[in-house]
């Protein structure tokens, strides 16, 4: 799952890390429950998108570091490290600190709400979330990416 990080080779051209359409973007998700499983067939049925996968946080920081997805779906619940310090140690990298993060959390513990505002997630979604609801809020939090980019360069 790793990829290159350089993004061109001599004279510009493009390396193998390279996304091979531009327009696609690059979606981790990280979680082990079935419902990310589920989720992985959602995201490439639609076709607009590379989907990535890890089932661990240690895992899930690997590969946020070699890809550098456009935004990551993460288990605030995750068998090694939780969700929510996966997602600070991915504002305290600078490679990383500007992807966004989507935090699933059991509705059952509020308390993942509150942790997960104080890691800097974009959003905290029940785990349950409809497909189309998810999908419409990623394209949210790419959308809002994408302006602050611009509006940074402007």
């Amino acid at each position: 799952m790793a990829t290159d990080r350089k993004t061109s080779g001599p004279g510009g051209k493009p390396t193998s890390g390279q996304r091979a359409n531009a327009s696609a973007r690059r979606i981790l998700l990280v979680g082990d429950k079935p419902v990310f499983a589920a989720l992985r067939q959602s995201l490439l049925h639609t076709g607009e998108s590379k989907v990535l996968g890890a089932t661990s946080g240690g895992e899930g920081l690997r590969v946020a570091l070699t890809a550098l997805p456009d935004v990551i779906l993460l288990d605030a619940e995750l068998p090694d490290l939780d969700g929510v310090e996966v997602c600070r140690r991915l504002r305290a990298d600078p490679l990383t600190e500007a992807i966004p993060v989507i935090l699933f959390v059991n509705g059952s513990k509020p308390q993942l709400n509150q942790n997960a505002l104080e890691a800097s997630a974009a959003a905290s979604v029940p785990i349950g979330i409809d497909t189309a609801r998810l999908l419409n809020m990623i394209q949210m939090v790419l959308t809002m990416r994408l302006s602050r980019r611009a509006a940074a360069r402007a």
